[in-house]
């Protein structure tokens, strides 16, 4: 950016950052609910990409709205 800036871009959904939401993401984020995951490795771009709800918890309601996502449907 002309600041010198470096932003990144989130995408609700792609915890793992390819750009998609897909079952990958599904799978990590099972993870992270259950607590299955390092806590180290739940950056705070994975939790913001996690929170689907955006009601700054992550937990299932989360999951379920990213397995409409991820399958195409209307998540609105």
């Amino acid at each position: 950016m002309e600041d010198g800036k470096q932003y990144t871009l989130v995408v609700y959904g792609d915890l793992n950052g390819d750009t998609r939401a897909n079952v990958l993401d599904i799978a990590k984020l099972q993870k992270i609910i259950v607590g299955a995951t390092k806590q180290a490795d739940v950056t705070d771009l994975v939790k913001l990409a996690s929170d689907l709800k955006e009601d700054g918890k992550i937990n299932i309601l989360d999951l379920a709205k990213l397995q409409r996502l991820a399958t195409g449907q209307n998540i609105f």
